[in-house]
C-alpha cells in the first residue's frame, strides 16, 4: 500500500505525559484533538520525542493505540527490537487493522554490513500489513566509529514494495542531501525545522517533522498551504517571524525539554519521567514568555487563525 504524504505537509510528533511516574493518556488524547483542530493531518510516535527508552513495551503499545484514534495519517513507532520481538510487535499491530497507518522502525544493533540492515527491514516489511518507514538513526559500528545510512542501503530498501520512506536523522546537511536524493520515497526531514525542509526539498525531501507547530499548528499548516501555492515570500516570513525566534530560545534550553515545558504550560503534558531533565525556574519563565509573545503575535497576524495558549 502506497501512503501519500504531500510535499511540505508537517508531521507532528507526540510527547507522552506522566502523572506520578505513570503514563497518562488523557493528555495525549486531548493533544491529538488539539492538533486535529489546528489542521494537523499526520502524527508520529518516534524514539526521540515519544521517549521509547523511558517506556515499557506495553506502554509503547498503549501510546500507539491512543494515537491511532487520530483522524488523519498515523506513523506509529516501534522501539529498537530483535527481529524475533519486532515481528511479534508487527503482528500485534496487524491484528488491530488501523486505517491510514504506517510503522516506523529502528535498527537495534551495531552496524557490521549492509545486508544486516537490508535483511532486518525486509523481513519486517514482508510480515507487516502496514507500510514500513525507517527511522534513519545514526548507529555505532561493530568495529569502531559510527555509521549513517548510505545510498547503497537506501536504494536496496526502496526496492521493497512495502517500504515507503525514512525519517531522516543525518548529522550534516551533506549526508541529509544524500538521504533525500537517493530514493523516490517519503523523506521526513528531522530537526523540526521549516528552514531545514526548505533546503532539503531541493534534494527530494517530501516533508518535515514539526517544530513550532507542536505548540502552534496553525503556523506550520499555513507554511504548508503557502508552499503548495508557491508563495515562498510568505514561507520565508513565517520562518523569520515565528520559527527563528522560538528556536533561538528553545535550542539554548534544549529542544525536547523546552517542548515538554511548553506542552505542560498548555496542559498537554502533566509531568516528566525520571531521568528526563528538569529545567530550572528561569528557563520555565523564558519559555512561558516566548509562548506568550508568539501567541500575541498570532493574534494580530491577518494570515493566521488565532489560538490562545
Amino acid at each position: 500500500m502506497i501512503m501519500k504524504i504531500d510535499n511540505a505537509l508537517p508531521v507532528y510528533p507526540i510527547s507522552p505525559s506522566y502523572v506520578k511516574e505513570e503514563l497518562s493518556l488523557d493528555e495525549t488524547a486531548n493533544y491529538l484533538e488539539f492538533l486535529h483542530q489546528g489542521g494537523a493531518q499526520v502524527v508520529m510516535t518516534t524514539a526521540g520525542t515519544s521517549q521509547f527508552n523511558l517506556l515499557s513495551l506495553e506502554e509503547v503499545r498503549k501510546l500507539n493505540v491512543c494515537t491511532s484514534s487520530f483522524k488523519g495519517i498515523k506513523l506509529l513507532g516501534i522501539p529498537a527490537l530483535s527481529t524475533k520481538h519486532l515481528l511479534e510487535e508487527i503482528r500485534f499491530y496487524n491484528d488491530l487493522n488501523i486505517s491510514n497507518t504506517a510503522l516506523l522502525l529502528l535498527f537495534p544493533e551495531r552496524y557490521y554490513s549492509s545486508s544486516q540492515l537490508i535483511d532486518y527491514f525486509n523481513l519486517a516489511a514482508d510480515v507487516s500489513s502496514y507500510p514500513i518507514m525507517i527511522h534513519g538513526n545514526k548507529m555505532r559500528k561493530g568495529y569502531g566509529g559510527e555509521y549513517e545510512y548510505e545510498k547503497e542501503v537506501l536504494n536496496a530498501l526502496a526496492t521493497h514494495p512495502n517500504i515507503i520512506g525514512m525519517k531522516e536523522e543525518a548529522s550534516s546537511y551533506g549526508l541529509a542531501e544524500k538521504v533525500c536524493a537517493s530514493t523516490p520515497w517519503v523523506s521526513i526531514v528531522a530537526g523540526g525545522s521549516m528552514k531545514r525542509f526548505w533546503h532539503l526539498s531541493l534534494m527530494g525531501a517530501t516533508t518535515f517533522l514539526s517544530g513550532i507547530g507542536n505548540l502552534f499548528p496553525e503556523i506550520e499548516q499555513h507554511f504548508y498551504e503557502m508552499w503548495k501555492e508557491g508563495n515562498l515570500k510568505e514561507c520565508k516570513r513565517i520562518i523569520e517571524e515565528y520559527e527563528n525566534p522560538l528556536f533561538d530560545v528553545f535550542m539554548k534550553v534544549g529542544w525536547h525539554a523546552s517542548l515538554r515545558e511548553g506542552l505542560r504550560i498548555m496542559g498537554y503534558v502533566k509531568e516528566n519521567r525520571f531521568p528526563f531533565y528538569s529545567i530550572i525556574k528561569k528557563e520555565k519563565v523564558l519559555i512561558a514568555d516566548t509562548l506568550s509573545t508568539i501567541s500575541n503575535k498570532i493574534r494580530y497576524d491577518k494570515n493566521l487563525h488565532y489560538r490562545s495558549v
